[in-house]
Formats: C-alpha cells, sequence, structure tokens
C-alpha cells in the first residue's frame, strides 16, 4: 500500500510504502483517507531513473551496465554476459529503487486494471469487447477461419508472430511441418492431444511444448469444448505458405 503525504491536488508526494500489513493493520489503514492501493505501474524519464539507480545501489547498476556491455547476439536474440549477470542482485524494482527514493510521487487512477499474468488472462483481455482498452486497433485484428476452427494473429514483426488458436470439439489439425519456423505452444483452455514426431502426449491446462524446423507436429481437440492454444512462431519467414501437409482428415494434404 502506498500513503500518501496528505497533500491536497492530483499529483503528491508519497511518505512510505507498507508492505503486506496483517489483518489488524489493514483495518486501520482502510479508515485513512491517504493510503492507497499500489497497483505498480511507473513512469518516469530515463534519465532520473538511472541518477536514482546510481544515488541508491551502485553495484546493482555496475553489473547490469556490465552484463550488457559484455553480451552478444545469437541471430536475433541477446544474450547477456552471464557471469556478470549472474552478480546481479535478484531484487524487485520496488525493493531496489522506488521504495528508496526521496523523489516519487503518486497519483489516483481509476480504471479497469490486469496484471496480464498469463497466456490466459493475456487472451481474456484481448478478446472482450466490452474492454475500454485494446491492445492494438479493432480493424488490425484479423480471424482466418480454418476447417477445424480459427486463428487470430495478435502480434507480428519481421521474426515472430504470436496467434490465437481455437479448434473445435473433435477437429484436428493437419500432420504438417514448416520449413522456415518454430513455434511454441502455450494451453489456455481445454485438452490437447499432440504428435510431435514420434512422441504423442497430452496437453492440459498451462502446458507448453516447443515444435522446432521441419519437425513433423499436429494438434488435435478430443473434449467437448473448443480448445485453445497461443502459438509463438519464430524464425526468417513467417508466411502462412511455410506448410507442408502430410496428412490432413480435410482433404489438404497436396495443399500447400
Amino acid at each position: 500500500y502506498i500513503l500518501s503525504s496528505g497533500e491536497k491536488g492530483s499529483i503528491v508526494k508519497i511518505k512510505e510504502f507498507i508492505e503486506k500489513p496483517d489483518n489488524k493493520k489493514t483495518k486501520i489503514l482502510f479508515t485513512r483517507a491517504n493510503i492507497f492501493w499500489n497497483a505498480g505501474i511507473f513512469a518516469f524519464n530515463g534519465n532520473w531513473f538511472l541518477n536514482e539507480v546510481r544515488e541508491s545501489n551502485k553495484t546493482f547498476l555496475k553489473n547490469v551496465v556490465r552484463s550488457l556491455a559484455l553480451g552478444s547476439f545469437e541471430g536475433n536474440i541477446f544474450k547477456p554476459h552471464a557471469k556478470s549477470f549472474e552478480k546481479i542482485e535478484k531484487i524487485s524494482i520496488d525493493k531496489a529503487l522506488i521504495e528508496k527514493s526521496k523523489n516519487v510521487y503518486m497519483t489516483p487512477l481509476e480504471v479497469g486494471w490486469s496484471d496480464l499474468g498469463s497466456w490466459a488472462s493475456l487472451s481474456a483481455f484481448h478478446r472482450n469487447p466490452s474492454s475500454p482498452v485494446s491492445l492494438y486497433k479493432e480493424n488490425h485484428k484479423e480471424k482466418i477461419e480454418r476447417p477445424w476452427g480459427y486463428f487470430e494473429v495478435i502480434m507480428e514483426n519481421k521474426f515472430s508472430k504470436i496467434k490465437l488458436i481455437q479448434v473445435m470439439p473433435g477437429q484436428k489439425l493437419s500432420l504438417q511441418r514448416h520449413k522456415y519456423r518454430s513455434e511454441t505452444w502455450h494451453l489456455i483452455q481445454g485438452k490437447a492431444k499432440v504428435t510431435r514426431g514420434e512422441e504423442k502426449f497430452t496437453l492440459e491446462l498451462g502446458d507448453s511444448v516447443n515444435i522446432a524446423r521441419n519437425q513433423i507436429h499436429s494438434l488435435e481437440n478430443p473434449e467437448n469444448i473448443p480448445l485453445e492454444i497461443i502459438e509463438i512462431q519464430t524464425g526468417e519467414y513467417l508466411g502462412e505458405d511455410d506448410i507442408v501437409r502430410i496428412e490432413d482428415i480435410y482433404g489438404r494434404a497436396d495443399l500447400h
């Protein structure tokens, strides 16, 4: 919780942070007008941030800078320097900086809020038509119908694409492979029967699986509710025509 200075105004100085009070203390806090819940939403200038970190924890900043300076790229993925990264203190931004700084202010915010802490919450937020906030403009959504259900492209850039895939009850994607991309599936609703190479296994809520380039794979919904997964594609080419169908219950095995 945040204890404000009690000053009047839209932006007021923070006096103290109070973390995880017991029930007795919480009841007392709720009677005070200058107590607020900390949503953990921060806005700051980059120079202010660096100066405050330098002032409060020089060793922390030194290890962060060193891990970046000695890091390297593997393809389009940047990896910080391992030994320097291991020396960075494992601490939240709240403890490392915000609660120590004497120059932090707050403003009350009356809005809907979610921490989007899982793929399931992200998917629910994305598809809520009553939400006043959108992850992207409505006309940017693209819902592509397929015989087994549909998919929506949530995000796409040069090297990655994120899809929401819904497979209807009893339906199955073709046994297929991709030449230029790998995929990661995160199951967010239902249960999935997965074929990956010679393996056959079941995914349940919260499970994930990685599909390598050119690895044969398929996805089936054995349940009586729609199956939903978040698919993350990475690779040098992400076009929908990068697909070789080996077997397909809808007669598309020769359509690549």
